[in-house]
Formats: structure tokens, C-alpha cells, sequence
């Protein structure tokens, strides 16, 4: 199960508010914490995100993947 945290540049987008941050992908980044998988993400979208929503944050490099191992270490 695939789960995505935000990158630093995520945050900095975040925190500053960056409008060329399409808002639609906004509340998807924000839901991207690390601890939740993507069909949670996309379901608490409540069908408004899309796997391409997640594709393109990656793309603009405001998420990753996160690893099994980092995840233990977040306790």
C-alpha cells in the first residue's frame, strides 16, 4: 500500500500559499501526510481527486513516496 508524504518544497507551497498551486490540488496535497494511503486520499476527496491529481503533485515534485522504513521511524 502506497502512502505519500509532502516534500519540503510541498510544505513551502503550503505555508506560503503559493497561488500557482492549481486549487484543486490543494486539499489533495494537504491530505498527503504520510499515514494515509491513496485510496484514503482519494476518498476522503470524496471523488474529486484523481490518481492523475497525484501524478502531477509528484510530477511538480510536492510529494513522494514513502518508505516502509520511514514510517516505522515516525512512531
Amino acid at each position: 500500500m502506497v502512502k505519500y508524504a509532502m516534500t519540503k518544497q510541498g510544505r513551502t507551497v503550503i505555508e506560503t500559499r503559493c497561488p500557482s498551486l492549481e486549487r484543486r490540488l490543494r486539499p489533495v496535497l494537504l491530505l498527503c501526510n504520510g499515514q494515509r494511503s491513496v485510496r484514503e486520499i482519494l476518498h476522503q476527496t470524496r471523488g474529486l481527486a484523481q490518481l492523475a491529481d497525484l501524478q502531477r503533485l509528484i510530477d511538480l515534485g510536492l510529494i513522494e513516496p514513502v518508505s516502509a522504513t520511514r514510517l516505522q521511524g515516525r512512531g
